[in-house]
């Protein structure tokens, strides 16, 4: 939960392995797109995040960038994501990009009440009649579990990319030593524990060259979600970082079909309905 205190995780200094913040001033944002910044409780701290948006949008994902990324890489992939008619708004983290502020692994997740109700407004003022969904990308997957166990009546499901069944194995493998310190799984995020309460339509992907959380994570993940309609997806070739690129049309595809899933957006009737709709 979000008043979860990581103590015994802050005192291992493991922050500064795990994070990467680069502040830089407050970009223009390309075509299709605008900057939101979130303000947070803490008055010296916000998050620069920016939300791709269409005239043509029938879904709007909530993404939660990786903590080796930012929200200018998804400038050059936001296009597939439009060409489906998905808005995404890619949320980031205290003191990357223009986002002020030094993350800790408590305020990332002390943070989501105030993303949330950032987000409730944006939907109530731009998306309110669209289907929402939230997605986490390797780190940010642990805010998008955190996010619709909170908040479940606001998201029709969950997307999981490169995400871990094992904190403390995702830790060490980036670099963390952890073997100085005395801690219990109650002391990590319980990832496993979490998705088996959480019954939303979940869709995992996961790259089958990751080198930094093996197949078999997303697969306990898959086994132990509680949801009864969920979708696992195997990236062939795909790396830890680059399911999108190497996945290409494939991934976004995975993406786009298992929202229509959800949404009854690719059953036959609907099909039909369109058909008429457009037939001459």
């Amino acid at each position: 939960m979000t008043d979860t205190s990581y103590t015994k995780l802050e005192a291992t200094g493991i922050a500064d392995t795990l994070f990467h913040p680069e502040n830089t001033a407050e970009p223009r944002p390309p075509e299709h797109s605008e900057n939101i910044t979130i303000t947070l409780d803490d008055p010296t701290a916000s998050l620069g995040c920016r939300l791709y948006c269409d005239k043509e949008i029938s879904s709007l994902i909530v993404l939660f960038h990786g903590a080796r990324e930012k929200v200018g890489d998804y400038d050059l992939v936001a296009s597939h994501f439009l060409q489906h008619q998905i808005a995404l708004l890619v949320v980031t983290i205290r003191g990357y990009g223009w986002s002020r502020g030094e993350p800790t692994i408590t305020n990332y997740f002390s943070d989501l009440p105030a993303i949330h109700n950032a987000v409730s407004k944006l939907i109530a003022g731009r998306f309110n009649e669209i289907p929402v969904f939230v997605m986490g990308r390797s780190l940010g997957s642990m805010r998008a579990i955190e996010t619709i166990q909170l908040y479940p009546e606001s998201y029709r499901g969950m997307i999981l990319e490169s995400s871990f069944a094992e904190t403390r194995a995702f830790f060490q493998n980036l670099g963390c030593n952890l073997q100085e310190h005395e801690l219990s799984e109650d002391d990590f995020f319980q990832p496993v524990d979490k998705v088996s309460n959480i019954e939303k339509p979940t869709l995992i992907l996961h790259g089958s060259r990751d080198q930094l959380v093996s197949i078999r994570e997303a697969e306990k993940l898959q086994s132990f979600s509680g949801a009864k309609t969920k979708q696992f997806h195997i990236i062939p070739g795909a790396e830890h970082d680059n399911l999108m690129s190497v996945g290409d049309e494939l991934y976004f595809e995975t993406i786009k079909k298992f929202i229509d899933t959800v949404t009854g957006a690719n059953t036959w009737r609907h099909r039909r309905k369109k058909f008429k709709k457009d037939k001459p």
